[in-house]
């Protein structure tokens, strides 16, 4: 049998990291944290933020799209070189590495891209090598994460 640690708040009750996690509503290692920092009844027994909860990977910041250097009608930098990958990972046009979530932005601002592109052209994605380019885009999103 495991014995289980009780811990003493503030106000004299004793509980344990499983009541805790029950009253709160968390998991138990987030339960175990706040009894471990704090043995203030109002710290331990707070509800849980909407704020406190996990992000979703890479943000839902928009990629914004810097202005092609253009010397003697050839771009130097164009667009298309955002994104490019290296060994040490995805790169801008600059030859600086993103970040997880720039190189995510920059994957949902390509597909909303595409998507306008195949609808203002009427294209739709029925077509089988559409669709094999279609998933093969949405695989690389999944594999980067598409948050």
């Amino acid at each position: 049998m495991m014995k289980v640690k009780s811990y003493t708040l503030s106000d004299g009750t004793t509980v344990t990291v499983q009541d805790v996690a029950e009253k709160v509503g968390c998991k138990l290692n987030t339960a175990y944290l706040r009894l471990k920092k704090s043995n203030k009844v109002e710290k331990v027994l707070m509800p849980l933020q909407t704020n406190q909860r996990r992000k979703d990977y890479g943000g839902k910041d928009q990629w914004v799209d810097k202005p092609v250097k253009v010397v003697m009608g050839i771009p130097i930098n164009p667009s298309y070189m955002d994104g490019s990958s290296a060994i040490g990972g995805a790169k801008d046009r600059d030859g600086v590495k993103l970040t997880f979530g720039e190189a995510s932005s920059l994957m949902r601002y390509r597909s909303q891209q595409r998507e306008e592109w195949l609808h203002s052209k009427g294209v739709t994605t029925d077509d089988e090598e559409d669709k094999a380019s279609f998933e093969s885009h949405k695989a690389l999103e999944k594999y980067y994460g598409n948050r």
